[in-house]
């Protein structure tokens, strides 16, 4: 794959992947800000919770631009309070001939 194709393809992928978030605190879904970062074939999709909050973090999900859930974490972790908090998502493409 020419280093142009994959750059359009990952380019495509990034706007597509991720426009909303939301996130189960103490068991009561939240929405999240969510921010997409790409680096060569990599594509990062972070889920920030902010400072104000502090609980039991879990269920995480990515949803695209129609709703549609892309993508979740079943794991749990326990933010505390006064720090940001970041759950990455990260997607590498790669080429595979068939």
């Amino acid at each position: 794959m020419t280093s142009t194709k994959l750059a359009k393809i990952v380019a495509q992928f990034a706007s597509s992947i991720a426009s909303s978030a939301a996130y189960d605190l103490d068991g009561v879904s939240r929405s999240a800000s969510v921010s997409v970062h790409t680096s060569g074939s990599t594509v990062r999709v972070m889920v920030e919770m902010g400072i104000d909050i502090a609980g039991t973090v879990g269920n995480v999900r990515i949803y695209d631009s129609d709703s549609v859930l892309v993508d979740e974490s079943s794991m749990s972790f326990i933010k505390p309070l006064g720090k940001k908090f970041y759950i990455s998502f990260v997607y590498e493409i790669t080429e595979r001939v068939v």
